[in-house]
């Protein structure tokens, strides 16, 4: 069998540098909402994109530039702070990702990236181990979180639900996950919660399996479906 050719070698992991700019990107659109049009918020969410604007994605360019978002957009734009304090984790500018349970400070994260909008010589993603440990507990959450909205919504967890592109990434850690029912929020098990702290659950932990699975490289960060 011949080697593989270079186009055809798949990456395991983000670059450092993407890794600052894409949060970069979550923090400046996330800061845009939050501003509600105040032009001194609006102001640092502009200084956060410079440069950087090709890599916005499209609905991240269009709340830079002040047009109007839909509402569903806007809100999970407002939750990216999550996915970006998993990314400032990944380059050890924080000592402990988000967890399952609940958000990061907004400021702090936003903060981290406006007083350090570039790189550093202790910018370095943590050993693969890290982040797959992390990725296996983060599917653990997102699994049970989507259960428990079934279960609350149709009777039953018997649709089927979609599985990760990136199956390989996987296979030798999901039998070690904790299945939904390990899972307790606000030390109470996961279906006791009302349903709406159930939807911010599930907001937490899209963004973080977002954030995931785009460190892993099992897609392009616009076309990462949020799915387990």
């Amino acid at each position: 069998m011949s080697a593989p050719t270079p186009e055809h070698i798949v990456p395991v992991v983000q670059h450092p540098t993407d890794v600052l700019v894409r949060a970069r990107c979550l923090a400046a659109s996330a800061l845009v909402v939050f501003a509600g049009g105040d032009p001194e918020l609006m102001e640092r969410a502009e200084d956060l994109a410079d440069g950087v604007e090709d890599r916005l994605t499209p609905s991240e360019r269009r709340a830079l530039a002040g047009e109007a978002l839909e509402r569903a957009e806007a809100s999970r734009m407002s939750w990216q702070t999550v996915s970006a304090d998993v990314l400032l984790w990944a380059l050890g500018r924080r000592p402990d990702p988000p967890s399952g349970e609940r958000a990061p400070d907004a400021r702090a994260v936003i903060d981290n990236l406006v007083e350090q909008p570039e790189m550093t010589a202790d910018d370095q993603l943590r050993p693969m181990r890290e982040l797959r440990d992390f990725a296996r507990e983060v599917r653990a959450w997102a699994w049970g979180t989507r259960d428990e909205q079934l279960v609350r919504t149709t009777g039953t967890t018997s649709i089927q639900q979609p599985v990760p592109d990136n199956e390989r990434l996987i296979a030798d850690h999901v039998d070690r996950s904790p299945s939904g029912e390990d899972l307790h929020v606000d030390g109470q098990p996961l279906r006791d919660i009302d349903d709406e702290r159930l939807e911010q659950i599930i907001a937490i932990n899209s963004e973080r399996l977002r954030a995931s699975r785009w460190l892993l490289a099992e897609a392009e960060w616009d076309a990462i479906a949020l799915k387990v």
